[in-house]
């Protein structure tokens, strides 16, 4: 069964596309020149960006924007998202200054459910479900949908930045190099003064650098990755969990004990015991872990947002209405014949009753 994934390159229109969905792991830190849509579809996950911490239950909508650095964090097993990534260089045909534009977008309990967020799951659900329909894609509904996003994107979520967003890539070298290196110690004693004297920097400057470009502050970012590996650790390991906070870098039992339960909300042992096939990875050899597009309840779930409704009436567009008859377009057709049945009945009437009154003056 092939996965829940597309990818779009035309370079005549410097289109590049991509659109999965995927299974989250415990942390994954990224960065890219992409503007990024992450829906979360199933479980709990803390997102980190500009410089703040996100929340994101099921449902709830989230926009990264170019070159800015954000993690990923799955705070219950098997947490689901669906992703968009698109070039932005495809905007600037469209959008004078582009590079200077900025999308604010992140839904929260309150807002998830309004009118343009609805939309938004609605255009992504059915530009994957046009690309994965067989045996041919349906490329109207797909370029419908797509296009009906960006405009929405643009019109009510975009403002103009005074610096170039799309001039950042260089200032993203040196936290990567710095990401790596963090991933090839995290099991030893590592304090920010030691790691900033590493890399040439002053203490307090490598302390901002780092907050701005990850969204988290390096202690805390040090303690995810510690926490990444531990995870995995309860996963495929018998190991104690003593034992496991030893090898994972945590100074002491308590320590580890305590963040695990401040960013899982329960402990180790329960933690293990929930575990079924959580998708733990190394961001030195990251993969992604697509969901099929056999699953039953991810399918159901896209045709829930693809079903959304702007007017009374719509086409259908799930993958199962697709070949189906719609009863709501018949249900408007008979309402539309039986209006105009009346109106004909109507005329023909008082065509008679002015015929009537025209012989009577005659």
């Amino acid at each position: 069964m092939k996965p829940y994934l597309f990818r779009l390159e035309q370079e005549c229109e410097h289109l590049a596309a991509t659109e999965y969905i995927y299974e989250i792991g415990t942390f994954h830190y990224n960065w890219h020149r992409d503007l990024e849509i992450l829906v979360i579809l199933k479980g709990s996950v803390e997102v980190c960006t500009e410089n703040k911490l996100f929340f994101l239950e099921e449902d709830d909508v989230i926009l990264i924007n170019s070159n800015e650095g954000h993690a990923t964090f799955s705070k219950t097993p098997e947490s689901v998202a669906f992703l968009f990534r698109l070039d932005p260089d495809f905007l600037e045909k469209y959008i004078p200054g582009y590079q200077y534009i900025c999308f604010k977008l992140r839904t929260d309990a309150e807002s998830k459910n309004m009118f343009s967020y609805c939309l938004i799951r609605k255009y992504m659900a059915q530009m994957i479900i046009a690309k994965m329909k067989e045996p041919l894609e349906d490329e109207l509904l797909f370029r419908s949908a797509f296009y009906g996003l960006l405009n929405l994107l643009t019109k009510e979520f975009s403002h103009k930045e005074s610096k170039n967003l799309l001039g950042l890539e260089k200032s993203t070298t040196d936290i990567h190099k710095i990401i790596l290196y963090i991933e090839e110690h995290y099991r030893e004693k590592l304090s920010l003064d030691e790691v900033a004297e590493y890399f040439g920097y002053n203490s307090s400057y490598f302390s901002q650098m780092f907050r701005s470009s990850v969204g988290i502050n390096f202690y805390e970012f040090l303690t995810r990755r510690r926490l990444r590996e531990a995870v995995r650790e309860l996963d495929r390991t018998n190991k104690k969990i003593l034992d496991i906070a030893n090898d994972t870098g945590f100074p002491n039992l308590k320590a580890f004990n305590t963040r695990f339960r401040e960013l899982f909300e329960r402990t180790p042992s329960e933690y293990r015991s929930s575990l079924k096939q959580v998708r733990v990875r190394d961001s030195l050899n990251y993969k992604q872990a697509y969901i099929n597009a056999g699953n039953a309840e991810i399918t159901e779930k896209l045709n829930q947002y693809a079903s959304f409704n702007e007017l009374p009436f719509s086409y259908p567009v799930t993958l199962q209405e697709a070949s189906a008859p719609s009863q709501t377009s018949s249900a408007f057709s008979q309402k539309t014949e039986k209006t105009l049945d009346d109106v004909s009945r109507q005329l023909t009437e008082l065509s008679s009753k002015l015929k009537a009154l025209k012989n009577t003056h005659l």
